[in-house]
């Protein structure tokens, strides 16, 4: 979240809505996150 604190004023709350990984020879190489954020518009 730390990059939306630096675009978005008044951040309210970030959810993890979706979770993955990509797996290439039994090692995690990529993780990914869906994350929804809450912010006031003004």
């Amino acid at each position: 979240m730390p990059r939306a604190c630096q675009t978005l004023d008044q951040v309210k709350g970030a959810w993890i809505s979706e979770q993955q990984v990509v797996v290439e020879d039994g090692a995690i190489v990529e993780y990914r996150v869906n994350m929804r954020v809450t912010f006031v518009l003004k």
